[in-house]
């Protein structure tokens, strides 16, 4: 039995969420497990608590009333940075516990705390105050645009590169900037690969098949990652021999003698160089053209169900592919091989793009947040409602009249989240159907005092282009 991720029963492996549900339940109902983990761990502390399944800390606490021995557990945590649905939020505290407030804020500058704090302010009222006794001020803007005008982020970067004279606002080097989106779709698509995830994100996709997409290590993509795109990015003969040798069983098996070894080199030289032809040439349905090209002339060794796929009648035809995996790679052999390249980067975190979930805990120099609900957000999340600009669901009244949590709380949690993961320099773009109620909007709930509009830009940028 493995972990991962994801589960893949069929493969003895299992995901997150199964852990969460089964390691409580043990400790609740095996009273041995549980004093043999309070011996084994007398200490245990809970970083971000407010995320925790609520199930785990249950079973913690649990695991704290029953146990003999002395132990010791603490949560960590603001419940106002509580961005997950299974997160508990606010930890129940036992009547002995001790609670213990943190108002200083070691990371962010002057102007950024103040935005955090303005955030927070309609939440729960807490307020944080600077934890060094040398601040720096730094730098804190809003951006309201339009969501039909193309590259206005662009000029938004150029816009702070000039106004705080730092060019780290326009590098996509790590390190540079981070811009912080709610979905990776939205990433796919400024890093250019939208088809390539759209391929691998059908309705309802196999679960171990999207999530290796997400890290990287999905196997139709694999061959790209480990030959194709090396061969290519490579001009030394040793590096590529290497890969080949590695990975193709037209070098890696058994080469007989000289005759054989030469002919196999010979097919190999040829067949790298239409490699890097089909790749260079690139284009709509240029990822099936080079990997049906690329297993048929043995450059590649692709796992039993890529083969299957590409060699109906081959050595693995005994290999069963659901429908859906059908979809996808008949979506994935459709796009093109210059999608690699911002999908590798987005996953090898080499991009300035993160998703706003996926920065939890992190912090940057600089941040962009991009708030674009006509991109399609995640159905739990309005910027429209909680800005003013939509009207509350049903739902949601509901739940504000019964004191639960509603789609404006949790967006504003999610905002808080990534507005305070700025250490320097801030910056909130808000794209809008209608930019002057949304203008109105950030005034009058007390986000900013003047948001920056697209005039603004090119009246600012026009003498330095």
């Amino acid at each position: 039995m493995t972990y991962g991720v994801g589960p893949d029963y069929g493969r003895g492996q299992i995901g997150h969420a199964d852990v969460l549900k089964m390691v409580p339940d043990m400790l609740i109902e095996h009273p041995l497990l549980a004093k043999v983990v309070a011996a084994r761990f007398p200490v245990i502390f809970v970083d971000e608590s407010q995320d925790t399944d609520g199930r785990v800390v249950r079973g913690l606490i649990h695991l704290y009333r029953t146990v003999n021995t002395n132990f010791c557990l603490g949560f960590f945590g603001d419940p106002m940075q509580q961005i997950y649905p299974a997160g508990i939020g606010r930890v129940p505290a036992e009547p002995e516990w001790v609670p213990i407030s943190k108002p200083q804020n070691f990371r962010s500058s002057r102007r950024v705390l103040e935005v955090v704090n303005r955030v927070r302010a309609d939440a729960d009222g807490d307020q944080q105050i600077p934890g060094r006794a040398e601040t720096p001020d730094g730098h804190a803007y809003f951006f309201v645009l339009p969501n039909d005008v193309d590259d206005t982020m662009g000029l938004v970067r150029r816009w702070l590169a000039l106004r705080t004279s730092n060019d780290e606002w326009t590098s996509d080097a790590p390190g540079g900037v981070k811009i912080l989106v709610a979905m990776h779709k939205l990433a796919a698509r400024r890093l250019g690969f939208a088809n390539l995830h759209a391929a691998f994100h059908p309705r309802k996709p196999p679960a171990a098949l999207a999530n290796a997409y997400l890290e990287g290590t999905a196997w139709p993509i694999a061959p790209f990652a480990d030959v194709i795109l090396p061969l290519c990015a490579t001009s030394d003969h040793g590096a590529a021999l290497r890969v080949l040798r590695k990975h193709s069983s037209l070098l890696r098996d058994s080469l007989g003698g000289a005759g054989v070894a030469r002919t196999r080199l010979t097919a190999a030289r040829a067949a790298l160089a239409e490699l890097r032809r089909l790749v260079a040439d690139a284009g709509p349905g240029s990822i099936g053209r080079t990997l049906r090209f690329a297993h048929r002339e043995g450059l590649i060794d692709p796992v039993p169900q890529l083969a299957r796929y590409l060699d109906p009648d081959g050595p693995h035809s005994d290999q069963v592919l659901s429908d859906k995996t059908r979809e996808i790679l008949d979506a994935f052999m459709a796009c093109d091989v210059r999608e690699l390249d911002g999908y590798f980067r987005y996953v090898g975190r080499q991009s300035p793009y993160s998703t706003q979930h996926g920065t939890k805990g992190s912090e940057f120099p600089r941040v962009i947040v991009i708030l674009d609900d006509s991109e399609g957000a995640l159905p739990t999340y309005s910027n429209d409602r909680l800005l003013g600009l939509a009207e509350l669901s049903d739902k949601d009244r509901e739940n504000e009249a019964n004191g639960g949590d509603t789609t404006v709380d949790r967006t504003r949690r999610l905002l808080y989240v990534c507005v305070s993961r700025a250490q320097e320099e801030l910056a909130v773009v808000v794209y809008a159907d209608d930019v002057e109620s949304a203008v109105l909007s950030l005034k009058a709930n007390n986000l900013t005092d003047g948001p920056l509009t697209l005039s603004d830009l090119r009246r600012d940028l026009s003498p330095h282009t």
